[in-house]
């Protein structure tokens, strides 16, 4: 995410891995908190849809992803994760773990290059 404050970038950061580590719960509140102080950052939005869903909760899940394709259409993750109505988290399965380990590599680049600047 460029121009995401370092602050945001370290929680979200936190968020993920509790996310690919299982904490669902943990994740869950960590996203939240990024979005609280950037209502616009699509990844915590595409990611807080899919805990959503592996939590069982469908619509808000759609929300959300949907939320964050309206922020960046371009990312292929936030549609490969995007279920149709009334299916649920086995919907999602590979898609979701794949799209984790990219976010993470991503996020890994982007915070060394941080790093870097400093």
């Amino acid at each position: 995410m460029q121009g995401a404050s370092p602050g945001v970038q370290e929680v979200f950061a936190d968020a993920l891995r509790h996310h690919q580590a299982g904490r669902l719960n943990e994740a869950e509140r960590l996203y939240r908190q990024v979005l609280a102080v950037d209502s616009h950052h699509a990844d915590s939005l595409h990611l807080l849809g899919v805990v959503a869903n592996q939590m069982g909760r469908p619509d808000l899940a759609n929300n959300m992803i949907s939320h964050a394709i309206a922020i960046n259409a371009k990312v292929a993750a936030y549609h490969s994760t995007e279920t149709p109505r009334g299916e649920g988290a086995h919907a999602v399965g590979a898609h979701v773990a794949e799209g984790l380990r990219v976010r993470s590599r991503r996020w890994k680049l982007q915070v060394s290059d941080l790093r870097t600047i400093s």
